[in-house]
């Protein structure tokens, strides 16, 4: 693990060097959700979201790692409870963004997964974790999801949650090794993503929907 690591909360002004990593993990998924099919139109939408408070890609949620000054790894997290208000700010914002029209075509695209439950109550769900691509391997990413852990206990959440992309399987590969496990799996739009969740009772034994 790199000796000069620092852990600090997310800010908007690292919404530059964040943006790509979260997106690289979200994959085409972002793409079509956010974009219509155009990877650039997508990161600049998530690019105001992470700016914004009050959603689920906000930087307000964000904790990241640093190393020498450098935005090396971010996590973007909070409790399922906190979801459907989040939602609801993501939509105010997305409607702003898009204009009227945009976001009409918006809930079109999102429309598939109004069923989808990607957090059950009682989670702790990582909506994204992602470390700089030339800085894999160092304990970034696990040092991360340690910290998502301590704070889902903190709060009372008996387990975390997370959702990572079909075509991400150096992510999966990751939280596989750090004991999260299958519990479902979604297509949507031209990719589509895994549901992994982990039991922090100690035993990693636990029935999810």
């Amino acid at each position: 693990m790199p000796e000069a690591m620092m852990v600090r909360p997310g800010a908007a002004a690292d919404a530059g060097a964040a943006v790509p990593l979260m997106m690289a993990t979200m994959g085409a998924f972002a793409t079509h959700l956010f974009g219509s099919g155009e990877a650039q139109r997508a990161a600049a939408v998530v690019g105001q979201l992470y700016c914004r408070p009050r959603n689920r890609f906000s930087g307000q949620y964000a904790t990241v790692v640093e190393i020498a000054g450098r935005l090396a790894g971010i996590l973007v997290s909070y409790p399922a409870s906190e979801m459907p208000r989040l939602d609801l700010g993501m939509a105010r914002h997305l409607f702003s963004i898009y204009g009227a029209g945009g976001f009409a075509r918006f809930v079109g695209r999102a429309l598939p997964l109004a069923l989808v439950r990607e957090a059950y109550p009682g989670e702790y769900f990582i909506n994204s974790l992602a470390t700089a691509p030339d800085l894999r391997g160092q304990g970034i990413g696990s040092r991360l999801l340690a910290w998502a852990e301590d704070k889902a206990r903190a709060v009372g959440c008996a387990a975390c949650a997370l959702s990572v992309a079909l075509d991400n399987q150096r992510a999966r590969a990751l939280y596989e090794r750090q004991g999260y496990r299958l519990a479902g799996m979604h297509r949507f739009g031209d990719g589509g993503f895994y549901r992994m969740v982990k039991g922090l009772d100690g035993s990693g034994k636990r029935e999810y929907p």
